[in-house]
């Protein structure tokens, strides 16, 4: 008999745990239909403001189903490896303003940058010649650089030019003079020397709505609220004023959500950096607090607010119907094994867009949901199964112990 209770409580309590579990998977408010793809690969999907807006911040409630319920892994954008990109520039080539009895290029480091490596390009030749790399920054007095470098520009390259790479020592000339030592010989031809740089992808932006904004000021401080139609994530806000042209100002921001009042940081508001605010907030409603001290107030003209570009990445195939779900403040971040395997996914993918976000369950039909059961209610209702299935497991361990006894 007693074995007969733990199994029924067993049961009890794998249907109560299934019973959480399905709730939580069904308080996805709001979805949207992936538009159809012709080709199975990668593909990012942006999530856009309106859809940010009715995420968690950390858009740990976004899900991606197929056409049969299943789940579908992806990563988040942010989760791609940053490649790094270099860029070549062809430094400007500089008239020699005196002359030379050897061949002479002289190139200017027009960005100022620090230079360690050079590459020019020669017009195709059969010959070897040692080069001097000396730098200046006034074309007249000229330092050694690095001497007698081996200059190989044997090639047989199509389009007659052929590349090679200068190292020397960290060089910050203005100038860089490459001296062709072919004095009793024939010179050779450079046609252009340049550097390849790092690029630093810079971080892409949605504008957002413009809000509605109102200022006032209070003897040495000013406080600006920032009203927007829905709670956007705002990553950067652009703050126009007039009043003074130069101004570094001490700023407080916070997040207004009913009466709570968030401290979401302190910034330096500056007229060297254009106005810009940097932080992350997801509210519909932010306060600023301007620290004049012995200035007078700047009077604020305008204010633009921009979210952060965001994205998830996630393998599709085609003739399959997605979904993407968001709007469950109780999710947790899925954990895929794809997050193992960023290396292997191209850092440039086509773009997927999504229709109209509507909300659960309304996409394919106009009817209202039966159920008009607050989730609270249901919630409640579950805590107190629970709390009766502990007291039954409490009252049976008890009976258990004094049989053994």
């Amino acid at each position: 008999m007693k074995h007969l209770q733990v199994k029924v409580y067993a049961w009890l309590l794998l249907l109560l745990l299934n019973a959480f579990a399905a709730m939580a998977q069904q308080q996805h408010k709001y979805k949207a239909k992936l538009a159809t793809i012709d080709t199975s690969r990668f593909y990012t999907i942006g999530i856009g403001p309106n859809l940010m807006a009715l995420c968690r911040i950390d858009m740990a409630d976004i899900r991606l189903s197929d056409e049969r319920g299943k789940p579908v892994p992806y990563i988040t954008g942010n989760s791609l490896p940053v490649k790094e990109e270099t860029a070549y520039e062809t430094l400007p080539a500089v008239k020699n303003p005196s002359p030379d009895t050897l061949t002479c290029y002289i190139a200017e480091n027009t960005a100022k940058v620090s230079i360690r490596q050079l590459w020019i390009k020669l017009r195709n030749t059969a010959v070897t010649r040692t080069i001097n790399i000396l730098g200046s920054d006034d074309l007249q007095n000229w330092f050694a650089i690095k001497e007698h470098v081996l200059l190989d520009a044997s090639s047989n390259a199509e389009d007659g030019v052929t590349e090679q790479l200068l190292n020397f020592p960290a060089s910050t000339y203005r100038y860089i003079k490459i001296q062709v030592n072919d004095k009793k010989e024939a010179p050779i031809y450079i046609l252009q020397a340049g550097i390849y740089l790092k690029q630093q992808s810079r971080p892409q932006y949605d504008q957002l709505p413009n809000p509605h904004f109102t200022q006032k000021n209070s003897a040495d401080t000013t406080y600006v609220s920032i009203n927007f139609d829905k709670p956007y994530r705002v990553d950067k806000l652009n703050l126009k004023f007039e009043g003074a042209k130069y101004y570094n100002r001490r700023v407080q921001v916070y997040s207004i959500t009913g009466r709570i009042r968030e401290w979401i940081g302190e910034l330096n508001l500056s007229a060297a950096n254009t106005g810009d605010l940097l932080f992350v907030a997801k509210s519909r409603k932010l306060e600023l607090v301007i620290y004049n001290e012995d200035n007078p107030a700047l009077t604020l003209q305008a204010v633009k607010a921009y979210q952060l570009q965001q994205s998830i990445v996630a393998y599709l195939e085609k003739g399959v119907k997605y979904t993407l779900l968001a709007g469950n403040p109780n999710a947790v971040a899925p954990r895929y094994d794809l997050q193992y395997f960023t290396d292997s996914i191209d850092h440039v993918l086509p773009a997927v867009g999504y229709s109209d976000i509507t909300p659960y369950g309304s996409i394919n039909s106009t009817k209202k949901p039966e159920s008009t059961i607050p989730v609270w209610i249901i919630w409640v209702a579950g805590a107190a199964a629970l709390l009766i299935l502990l007291l039954l497991t409490l009252k049976m361990t008890r009976e258990i112990g004094k049989g053994n006894k």
